[in-house]
């Protein structure tokens, strides 16, 4: 991905002038920068809140490193918060007893796209941040923030690094528990820029697409999912995702899927090539019936779609109508059908069946020149 490529440059360059304490620093909320000092009575709040969840749960651990493991992991939300500001939900003070489910923030335009938030206190080179697997699946972004001084109730005030980001699509799937070190991360300032990204569904279609050319389609559909989430006219998304289905074998859900956009397009330039997707559809199904009738509202629509006659005819044959069959066999040859050779065959072996022996003859030999097997 090209675009990751001026963030790594920037992370390295922001790592040096971390390692100088030259940060850009900008005490704006909703703007960026790279230091973030909480002090006062936001300070305070969080400790207060950080407190009671230690008495809460001091039943499970030592009420002191409790404390520290709250009152850590709100210094960091608040960082996220004073930078993106209302483009994300405001900081969960509810006292779960199961934690928060693993999501700190969505945005405030999109439920579905989730943020993780965590703080670390170590050094530079040492740092690693550690994320569940349910927090690697459930957000569409894992950020992370350091202290390079330890958590202490007694301190004032706290200078927090944003050290960068990661979009959890970089992340192996099925990743138990992944950790990443400050040069694993992209630079802090293009987080916003990709979050409004992932607002828009062509992201989640070209996505969608790159997995769907790798065969790993369960990844495509669940791209094309959240491209349709976005919008849900999306046409070319819900086509791309029943092909999907399709591939996996999922025929009833791609027969809905083409249904859909069946119902909602109507009339137009593709009409006639999503009857025939049904049909084949249906037909993997066992529909034989249905995809005779998609077949034939396809061949209505376009007249010279070859592989909408090729299909009809397989069908016709399982069921038992060979003239039918033998006639759109002749048509997709007519109108040079790629596979033209199958056709020949298919045909030949029709002909066989019926007793027009030197038809059959003639179409294997025709299909045997053109370049089929010659088994």
């Amino acid at each position: 991905m090209e675009w990751m490529t001026p963030l790594r440059a920037q992370q390295f360059d922001f790592i040096q002038r971390l390692k100088t304490k030259h940060l850009l620093h900008c005490e704006v909320e909703g703007w960026h920068s790279e230091l973030t000092v909480i002090s006062g009575e936001r300070l305070q709040q969080l400790a207060k809140f950080s407190w009671d969840m230690a008495e809460k749960f001091k039943q499970t651990s030592n009420i002191r490193h409790l404390f520290k493991s709250h009152f850590k992991g709100k210094l960091g939300e608040e960082v996220l918060k004073n930078r993106l500001n209302n483009f994300i939900t405001k900081i969960d003070y509810e006292t779960y007893l199961y934690g928060d489910g693993g999501v700190d923030f969505t945005l405030t335009a999109n439920s579905n796209i989730g943020i993780q938030v965590k703080t670390r206190c170590d050094e530079i080179d040492t740092v690693r941040w550690f994320f569940k697997e349910e927090e690697i699946k459930k957000n569409a972004v894992l950020v992370c923030i350091l202290s390079l001084e330890d958590i202490d109730e007694r301190k004032n005030e706290y200078n927090l690094i944003f050290a960068g980001f990661l979009p959890t699509n970089l992340i192996e799937r099925n990743c138990k528990q992944y950790s990443c070190g400050i040069y694993d991360l992209l630079y802090c300032g293009g987080l916003r820029s990709y979050l409004e990204t992932l607002l828009k569904p062509e992201y989640y279609h070209e996505l969608g697409e790159n997995y769907f050319n790798k065969k790993d389609f369960k990844s495509a559909i669940a791209n094309y999912e959240k491209a349709l989430q976005i919008n849900p006219y999306s046409v070319w998304s819900r086509i791309k995702c029943s092909d999907a289905y399709y591939n996996l074998g999922y025929f009833s859900l791609s027969i809905d899927g083409y249904t859909e956009v069946i119902n909602s397009y109507h009339n137009g330039d593709l009409i006639y090539y999503l009857y025939y997707l049904r049909g084949n559809a249906y037909y993997q199904f066992g529909y034989k019936e249905s995809a005779i009738y998609d077949y034939q509202e396809a061949i209505i629509i376009n007249r010279n779609h070859a592989d909408s006659y090729f299909k009809l005819a397989v069908v016709l044959n399982d069921t038992g109508d060979q003239q039918g069959a033998i006639f759109n066999y002749s048509e997709a040859i007519r109108l040079n059908i790629n596979n033209i050779s199958s056709a020949y065959y298919n045909r030949g072996l029709i002909h066989l069946k019926v007793g027009q022996i030197q038809k059959a003859f003639d179409d294997f030999s025709k299909a045997f020149e053109i370049g089929l097997n010659p088994i």
